[in-house]
Parts: structure tokens; sequence; C-alpha cells
């Protein structure tokens, strides 16, 4: 996974095959993934070319509840060369946000594979060091996936000076990767109130703030506002899950240090 808690990822990809982009990309995929990526666009894009961003992200997530959490399926570190991998037959959180994110904005699998490359790498230049490890590179590295909307959510909100990358101890978490100065804004759970769940949209990516040194976040979702009331969807690792499911908003993230909200924009990723 990536790096909101991740060690370099080695991803054991024996069954998949390797298929030419016209972007000289090798994309790492497996048929099921294809047809799924198929499925989407027909079911959940194509009928609906009205639906707003946030609309689509949720149509298409909803197509991912009970996929299997899976980590480390992305190639790539500093002495490895990255590919594109496309494995929709299990997810992380960042590789299920990344797949929905690309989805909602694509209506063929060439555009997917174009958004995915704007989505997952800085620039769209496919390697490991310019991989988007941190969540808030989303809206602070080109090409920008969402805007930093934390501040105006609420007016609880804190900041503090991060350096994304280095440990407590002076090493790095990604050997490789460089250190980002980077202004975190979040908003402590304990703030988190009816007020900042109505300021919030279906479709906003949700950060799980940490205090850890050079990380951001330790996890990541989509705020999803349904019947049932505000909705954490999320690849979940915990024991009992193993796959993506719908917590509780408020439930999930009362113990949690607070949380980062960056909201995908209805114009192309530039």
């Amino acid at each position: 996974m990536r790096y909101f808690f991740a060690l370099p990822v080695v991803a054991c990809l024996l069954l998949l095959s390797c298929r030419s982009y016209p972007h000289n990309a090798l994309i790492v995929t497996n048929n099921a993934s294809q047809q799924k990526i198929e499925y989407i666009l027909k079911n959940q894009i194509k009928p609906y070319p009205h639906a707003s961003l946030g609309e689509r992200i949720q149509q298409v997530s909803d197509q991912f509840i009970g996929t299997p959490y899976r980590a480390d399926t992305l190639s790539g570190s500093e002495s490895q060369p990255e590919k594109l991998v496309v494995d929709l037959t299990g997810v992380d959180c960042f590789t299920f946000i990344d797949y929905v994110n690309a989805l909602a904005r694509a209506t063929t699998k060439e555009a997917f594979y174009a958004a995915l490359i704007k989505t997952r790498y800085v620039e769209g230049k496919i390697t490991f060091q310019n991989r988007k490890h941190f969540f808030t590179d989303w809206a602070a590295l080109p090409f920008r996936n969402a805007k930093d909307v934390t501040a105006t959510v609420s007016s609880h909100y804190q900041q503090k000076i991060k350096y994304l990358n280095l440990k407590a101890d002076g090493s790095r978490y990604l050997p490789g990767v460089e250190i980002h100065k980077r202004n975190i804004t979040w908003i402590p759970a304990k703030s988190v109130d009816q007020q900042t769940i109505a300021n919030l949209q279906t479709g906003d990516f949700i950060g799980i703030y940490t205090d850890i040194a050079g990380l951001d976040v330790t996890h990541v979702g989509i705020f999803i506002a349904g019947d049932s009331g505000p909705m954490f969807r999320n690849a979940s690792s915990l024991s009992k899950n193993m796959k993506v499911t719908d917590s509780p908003f408020l439930e999930y993230i009362k113990d949690k240090p607070g949380i980062i909200i960056l909201r995908p924009q209805n114009q192309e990723i530039k």
C-alpha cells in the first residue's frame, strides 16, 4: 500500500497478464479486473451522463462492496521498476480510492487507464518515485485529484507542519522517495459534529489523520451520505472485515485523532 502507512511494496503478480498501452505504459492486469471495468463503465457510468462526480463515485464504489482486502498489490521500489498495476480483484484502502476515482472520470477503458495514471502518479510519470505515496499528495501534487477542503468543512480545524516520508529517527519510510514539507490541516475527531457532517458531500475522500512523524494519515476511504446515515466506505483490514465495507462514519472516527477531507473536482484532472 502507499504511505498513509506503507512500506515499500513488493507485489506477487504471477497470475496476471501484461498488456501494452498507447502511452507506452506496461499494464499488469487480469481478466476478472478487465471484466469488472467493462461492467462498471457500461452499467454505472454510461447510462448516467448527467450524474455529478460525487454521484459517480458512489455508484462506482457500490460495485466494490465486498471486494477482498489485499495489501501490497502494487509493484515498484527504489530498485524495482514500476508497472501500472490494475487489479480490482483485491484492494487496500488506497488502491480502492485510486480505482474508484479513475473509473468515475472515464467512459472507456482507455480513458480509465489515462485517469488512473494521472490519479496515481505525479504528472502522470509511472515511476516509484513519482507515485503519490501520501494521501495529501492528491491535492498537493500534479495532476491534482482533489481539493483539500478540510478548513472549509469545520472552523475547528488545526494545522501542523509535517515532513512526509521522514521518520522520527531521521530515516525514510520509503528509500528513494523525496521528503515533502507540508502544512497538514485536519479536524480533531472530537470536533466532528452534525454541522461538520452537513458540510461533507458524498464522494469526499476522507483520510484518518495521524500524529506519527512523517505520515499524514493511516487510513483512507469515501464519505457516503446514505439512507442509513453517514458512512465511511473503506477497504478494511480489520480481521472482522477484510473487505470493502461501509462503517457508520461517526462511530468509526470517534476514537481516531481526526480527519482530512479531499473533495474531487468536476473539472478534468490537470
